[in-house]
């Protein structure tokens, strides 16, 4: 959690809020945004108001949540192009738009007043995606991120997208 871990310390607790589904390839046809999903998979309320989005290591300050930004006990809460570019940059550029085509990586963080790491909360990596398809943690909340059957995005992750080729046997010896 902490940049440069505790070593000789005891260690923080994790908040619990957890990067939870992404959905990074928009193209059109479809009538829909990048979006990242939050979830706080503990059973306190956490503010998470102050926190950063960003798709950017080297930049983790893109999108801070709005001040008093509370996660309730097993509460989702989605963000979208809507709000990472409310004030589009000059020339009608995008500061914060996901790549689904090439793969990209999400990170959530606590910066501290100089602007520097205070924590890190949590971060996620992915390849290429399909048009419209989300990736989220299976099982919800805890796993690594997959492709998912259906986009759940405010709801619990349920169904993995399989197929339409499954390795069912391996002999390895």
């Amino acid at each position: 959690v902490e940049p440069g871990g505790t070593p000789g310390a005891a260690r923080t607790a994790h908040p619990g809020v957890v990067v939870n589904e992404v959905l990074a390839r928009t193209e059109q046809p479809l009538n829909v945004e990048d979006a990242i999903e939050l979830f706080n998979t503990t059973s306190q309320p956490v503010n998470i108001g102050g926190w950063y989005l960003s798709d950017d290591g080297d930049n983790l300050a893109k999108y801070r949540i709005p001040a008093g930004t509370i996660l309730g006990p097993g509460q989702y809460r989605v963000f979208d192009e809507d709000d990472f570019n409310a004030d589009p940059p000059p020339a009608g550029g995008r500061a914060f738009a996901l790549n689904g085509q090439a793969g990209e990586s999400v990170w959530l963080v606590q910066l501290d007043e100089a602007g520097q790491v205070e924590r890190f909360i949590d971060d996620v990596h992915f390849g290429s995606a399909h048009n419209g398809e989300s990736l989220g943690r299976l099982p919800n909340g805890e796993g690594r991120l997959a492709p998912l059957a259906v986009r759940t995005l405010g709801s619990a992750n349920v169904i993995p997208r399989v197929g339409p080729v499954v390795i069912s046997e391996l002999m390895y010896n």
